[in-house]
């Protein structure tokens, strides 16, 4: 795996201002040889805002994952318009959904994308790094459209959506247009 550096950092926002909180969210996207991507969430909450399960070790892959604090990470070949949704909790659940154009099928739980691997996960206190192999999904120079956004449980059954960007009138982090960050797959 890559070390990430300051220089590929991207802030992450709420969507609407934590009154009172020096939260602050930062993610990392970039390629990695055989069609992979690494990502990392960092969350600093010095204040212990926000509901960060301990992680039992290993990884699940199951549904449901919206019940507390969530990742997401969204990719997307820029001449499609279907995409992919990864999903991943500080407990180790995961999942990736597959959406033929913007949340669709609307089904409940969305269609599984069966051709995405989970290769690596590593979570610490306020901290995940994961590397998804897509080889399966995407060919050799596909063009990647990428978004990371985060859904924190804080006390009291409150919720906070973060994201890169947020264009729309609500918080919805599937809206491609929040999705800035692109990079080519390679082998």
């Amino acid at each position: 795996m890559q070390p990430f550096t300051q220089q590929n950092r991207h802030m992450l926002h709420p969507f609407e201002p934590i009154l009172a909180s020096n939260l602050r969210l930062d993610g990392w996207a970039a390629p990695l040889s055989r069609r992979r991507v690494q990502i990392e969430f960092r969350l600093h909450d010095e204040q212990q805002q926000v509901a960060w399960p301990y992680h039992h070790g290993g990884q699940i892959r199951t549904d449901t994952l919206n019940t507390s604090s969530y990742f997401e990470v969204f990719l997307q070949h820029v001449d499609h318009p279907h995409y992919v949704n990864v999903q991943i909790t500080p407990h180790g659940l995961w999942n990736a959904y597959h959406f033929d154009r913007y949340r669709h099928p609307k089904h409940i739980p969305p269609l599984h994308e069966q051709h995405i691997a989970l290769e690596h996960l590593q979570i610490e206190h306020h901290r995940i790094q994961l590397v998804l192999d897509l080889a399966r999904l995407y060919p050799r120079d596909s063009m990647l459209r990428v978004g990371l956004a985060a859904v924190l449980a804080h006390p009291h059954d409150l919720r906070s959506t973060w994201s890169l960007q947020h264009s729309g009138d609500y918080a919805d982090p599937h809206q491609a247009n929040d999705w800035c960050l692109q990079f080519n797959l390679f082998d």
